[in-house]
């Protein structure tokens, strides 16, 4: 009895995410068997304008934030999110297959940790994530402040060097964003 309902939910389970629509729907039409755009999906996830959103965190923060004067690659189309206080922008390419992403927030009072360090001496934390998304995360302190970069598009070793040369291209002072 007990591998028997052990086995239904199981099934239940596979069949639940077997059948989830994944990104359809236009609009409020929810039946839509319409594919979104990578616009659409990002508007309904609330990102706006880089430039708007910005805006938006700077005057929360009255913090000036570091942007990136080198990107990993070529963007086509950007999208920006103040939420809280954390602002993420988003670098798209590829139709969504490259994404650089931006995260800004306080840095917490706890004790950060660290495996080496930028042009500037300032200390950055460099990990990969072992997962089938390969995807490298950067974290570094600037003005009591942390930087989360992330990049899912290229081998280990290229995305851990196209981070690396992203950070150090955000320690110059005076960064305009060009959208």
């Amino acid at each position: 009895m007990r591998k028997i309902l052990q086995s239904t939910l199981i099934l239940l389970l596979i069949m639940s995410c077997c059948f989830q629509p994944a990104a359809f729907a236009r609009s409020n039409d929810l039946d839509s068997r319409v594919p979104m755009t990578v616009d659409e999906v990002y508007q309904s996830m609330g990102y706006v304008e880089v430039s708007d959103a910005i805006n938006t965190y700077e005057s929360k923060t009255s913090y000036t934030i570091a942007l990136p004067e080198k990107l990993p690659f070529q963007t086509e189309k950007n999208f920006g999110k103040a939420e809280g206080d954390k602002l993420t922008i988003d670098f798209v390419s590829d139709n969504g297959k490259k994404l650089f992403k931006l995260t800004i927030q306080p840095l917490a009072d706890t004790k950060q940790e660290y495996n080496f360090k930028l042009e500037d001496g300032s200390p950055a934390l460099l990990k990969s994530n072992p997962s089938p998304m390969n995807v490298t995360f950067l974290y570094f302190q600037k003005d009591k402040f942390l930087y989360s970069l992330s990049l899912n598009y290229y081998d280990k070793k290229s995305r851990r060097e196209k981070l690396i040369d992203t950070a150090n291209s955000m320690m110059a002072d005076n960064q305009t964003f060009q959208e």
